[in-house]
């Protein structure tokens, strides 16, 4: 298949996630000229911005390559960790989930020892019965877990139905009204006295409406967790996009692609980008595939097996039912042989095979130790 246009680079990534953005900052640190190719946010931005980089502790090298991360996105989104002793975040499905590392808006609403602390959860009228369940559940995991808090729903004195409305169409507002902003953190400090903390559901679209409302409130605010949740995934992705842009990091946003190898090498991937019209060739020296898992790569099947759908690389079960794609130690995906598929294509992320530890703070150390392995 021909192409309309060529361009060539040091290193393309394939996948937009923190997997892939961790990979081209870091081969950008090392001087090479690269692109990263996505389709769309992907599972990063779905899930995983929403709870956390990882609610189980990774080891010391992945929390050294978080550490990095967190450095690289600090102007963009500010993020907190806590490999020592992590916190206890309020989720909307009623748990106190334990989390090492947030966004720092979600880990502003930890709970550890201490003293007593009195937290209101911001409702309105409508939403007041499942804030008052919520609270109920809180208070008795806060409790099991030997924590000094208590959590008691309030309803915000907003006029009008407050975010009875879906909070993506709340979000939005809260996007570009700054009189919106303005009024939540006006409302949020007349909650009173009586609490030390106030509790939102996750509904700021940006870092700048987070300092916003929490300059108008007046009070010590954090946000709980959703188990899925757009808006603070968007955060995320907004803040790995802005990182990228920050180091010089060439996007391209494609609709479809395709492969052109050339024996054991990779020679091009032919992209078809967003609202442009023809095919263009992206060459390299070397390709990074971060695709990540069912969200992003996904699977398919081929002649009755389960492969990886661009490359059709052949993909492994874990006994706890992952399924991903074995690389040797330069982090090159394997094929039936055992061997590399191709001499330079790389894989990182939520795509690899894995018995042990997942989620995105061993993904963003993959994508991180998979660019040193060929520098």
């Amino acid at each position: 298949m021909s192409s309309d246009a060529v361009r060539e680079y040091d290193a393309v990534v394939i996948g937009g996630g923190a997997s892939g953005v961790a990979a081209a900052l870091a081969l950008k640190q090392q001087g090479k000229f690269v692109a990263v190719a996505m389709n769309g946010s992907g599972a990063t931005s779905v899930s995983s911005g929403a709870l956390s980089f990882d609610s189980s502790r990774v080891s010391k090298e992945a929390a050294a390559s978080c550490e990095w991360f967190r450095d690289q996105l600090k102007p963009f989104l500010p993020l907190a960790l806590h490999w020592d002793e992590p916190v206890w975040i309020p989720s909307t499905n009623g748990f106190l989930l334990k989390i090492h590392a947030a966004q720092q808006i979600q880990a502003d609403a930890g709970l550890q020892g201490g003293k007593p602390i009195r937290i209101a959860m911001a409702t309105s009228r409508r939403w007041r019965i499942r804030g008052d369940l919520l609270c109920g559940r809180w208070n008795e995991a806060a409790k099991a877990l030997g924590l000094s808090a208590t959590f008691q729903a309030m309803d915000l004195p907003l006029e009008g139905e407050g975010w009875d409305i879906p909070l993506t169409r709340v979000s939005a507002d809260l996007a570009v009204n700054s009189v919106a902003r303005e009024r939540l953190g006006e409302a949020i400090s007349r909650l009173g006295d009586s609490m030390d903390r106030v509790l939102l559901p996750p509904l700021l679209p940006n870092q700048a409406a987070i300092e916003s409302v929490k300059g108008m409130a007046k009070i010590f605010l954090g946000e709980c967790l959703a188990t899925v949740e757009p808006i603070p995934g968007f955060r995320l992705y907004s803040a790995m996009q802005a990182a990228l842009e920050a180091a010089g990091i060439e996007r391209i946003h494609l609709s479809q692609m395709k492969v052109q190898p050339s024996g054991d090498r990779l020679r091009e991937f032919l992209v078809v980008e967003n609202a442009q019209p023809g095919w263009t060739a992206l060459r390299a020296k070397v390709f990074v595939l971060a695709t990540g898992h069912l969200f992003g790569g996904g699977v398919r099947a081929h002649f009755r097996k389960a492969v990886e759908p661009i490359l059709n690389l052949p993909l492994h079960a874990s006994a706890s039912g992952r399924v991903g794609v074995k690389v040797d130690a330069h982090f090159r995906p394997l094929a039936e042989d055992g061997r590399p598929a191709f001499q330079n294509l790389h894989a990182c992320g939520g795509l690899l095979f894995s018995e042990g530890e997942a989620g995105l703070g061993t993904y963003i150390h993959q994508g991180r130790h998979c660019a040193d392995s060929f520098a």
